[in-house]
């Protein structure tokens, strides 16, 4: 899944009553908040330092129409099967965001179609490792299992981003299986590009990029993308503040947003993925399909090019002409 947003959605089949009566609940910050991210998605509460409280709020919806009971916990992100991350389940232990946030309540009753806030404190213990980090907060309904049918249940996780001042450190929370070991020599500051897609389509290009996270921490690195043109026809760029954070061992592809409007023929694209550990770089070379406009450039650089040298030959005839009239003037006198 996409790490950005980080909105994790997992369906799950358990007894019930008929699929028709399905429910569903959320966790979103609360509107307004001054650390919802843009997208209103998930918390960005910046530099939190160990020891100090730091308090906020939820916002916990009931979607269904019938009365639901939810639980409501913290959760450590972890790395998922499909790249980026997911968050631990009820019951699991956690040893990072998760261990550091208490919610105010733990277990709600809501009628259908109505949402509470609740309270929430984290506090970043002594000695936690610099660097990014991240976790959730999950909602979950409550399913009274009865038998007959299927009901499907929605866990709802909202993601919480933050940084703890300091050096960072290998994250507590588990690699993928697989990972390589036994690695020697300096160890990675950065994330890595594995893949750099463009998928051209006329002038407009929509690049995806892979990439993974062999360092020790939490990484989100910003994405900036330049197409330049080596004819001198134009530059594009486009940001990405936040690419999408990646667990120590996790990969995660991303589709950037399109560019259109690129300079027709050939084209350098550049991507740099920069974060506080450090910055990596992918190059492609891409052939740019304008034909028309770029047929009509070089048949314009072509008629320049013809009109200055016509200039020229008929500014070099003038002035034989005038040497040779100097030349006769000059021959004629006594």
């Amino acid at each position: 899944m996409a790490a950005a947003g980080l909105v994790a959605m997992l369906a799950l089949a358990v007894p019930g009553r008929a699929a028709a009566e399905q429910s569903g609940v959320s966790v979103t910050p609360v509107p307004g908040d001054k650390y919802a991210s843009t997208s209103g998605t998930h918390l960005e509460l910046g530099v939190v330092n160990p020891g100090v409280p730091f308090d906020d709020r939820v916002r916990i919806l009931n979607v269904g129409s019938n009365p639901t009971t939810i639980d409501v916990y913290p959760a450590d992100a972890i790395p998922a099967f499909n790249g980026g991350f997911g968050f631990t389940a009820k019951g699991q232990p956690t040893h990072d965001v998760g261990s550091w946030i208490r919610m105010a309540a733990t277990r709600l009753q809501l009628p259908g179609h109505s949402s509470t806030v609740v309270p929430f404190r984290l506090v970043v213990p002594p000695g936690a490792g610099g660097g990014e980090h991240v976790g959730g907060i999950v909602a979950e309904p409550v399913t009274a299992g009865s038998g007959g049918g299927v009901q499907t249940k929605t866990r709802f996780a909202m993601g919480v981003y933050l940084t703890v001042p300091g050096t960072p450190t290998t994250s507590p929370a588990p690699a993928p299986s697989g990972s390589p070991g036994g690695h020697t020599g300096p160890p990675p500051t950065t994330v890595t590009v594995t893949k750099l897609v463009l998928h051209p389509d006329g002038r407009s290009i929509c690049p995806r990029v892979t990439y993974t996270n062999p360092t020790g921490a939490v990484i989100d690195p910003r994405a900036r993308l330049t197409v330049d043109s080596p004819l001198g026809l134009g530059t594009r760029r486009v940001t990405v503040d936040r690419l999408g954070a990646l667990l120590p061992g996790a990969s995660a592809t991303v589709t950037l947003p399109c560019i259109h409007g690129l300079p027709p023929g050939p084209d350098s694209v550049k991507l740099t993925l920069t974060s506080p550990q450090g910055t990596t770089t992918a190059t492609q070379d891409v052939f740019v399909d304008g034909w028309p406009l770029f047929f009509a450039l070089l048949f314009l650089l072509i008629l320049l090019v013809l009109i200055g040298f016509e200039l020229w030959r008929r500014h070099r005839a003038r002035q034989r002409e005038l040497e040779a009239l100097r030349a006769v003037v000059g021959g004629q006198q006594p």
